[in-house]
């Protein structure tokens, strides 16, 4: 829901619409070429959840900053930061989720992912029009979704520079053996 609700806050983050949803959009660029290298660097599972997590922090921030001197231009930079983390994220979960499934059920699995993510796209237009009754809202729910998604994806198997699984037999074995020494 923060990846579609962001650009549709856009008119609450300091600026008018026009440029705000501008701005939200040029943001992706910068995600990409992060979200490419940190993946190389630090693997599928944390990029993806460090993305979350800062995304979350980051509009957090916009609901503590918006009554503060600071607002403004710090708003601004936290929503567009926010925005961008949470692109990376969503980059970043596509690619891990084509790496999780076993290739018998992959195209389905990612069908289902991408079916359930439309259920945030549903529901970002209705979490922003709640912002407009209780001003700054919107900023609360986007950051916790983001923190809860972000701690909740540890818990995911790192798939960097591991061979895909074929069946779900493989799928399920690999999962055994990453939960009994997975770190988190």
């Amino acid at each position: 829901a923060s990846y579609y609700g962001m650009p549709l806050a856009a008119g609450d983050i300091g600026m008018d619409i026009y440029t705000g949803t501008a701005l939200s959009g040029l943001v992706e660029i910068p995600a990409v070429v992060l979200t490419y290298f940190t993946i190389d660097y630090y693997g599928r599972r944390l990029t993806l959840a460090s993305f979350m997590m800062a995304s979350g922090v980051s509009c957090l921030s916009i609901h503590l900053l918006s009554g503060s001197m600071l607002g403004g231009s710090m708003t601004t930079f936290c929503a567009l930061f926010g925005k961008m983390c949470i692109a990376a994220s969503f980059k970043a979960a596509y690619i891990l989720s084509g790496e999780v499934f076993a290739t018998s059920i992959r195209n389905s699995a990612l069908g289902l992912v991408s079916g359930l993510a439309r259920i945030g796209a549903m529901l970002s237009p209705f979490i922003v029009m709640a912002g407009e009754t209780m001003p700054g809202f919107q900023f609360v729910v986007f950051g916790l979704l983001g923190i809860s998604g972000g701690i909740l994806s540890l818990w995911l198997p790192e798939t960097k520079d591991k061979p895909l699984p074929e069946t779900v037999a493989e799928m399920l074995t690999d999962k055994s053996k990453k939960m009994n020494t997975q770190q988190i």
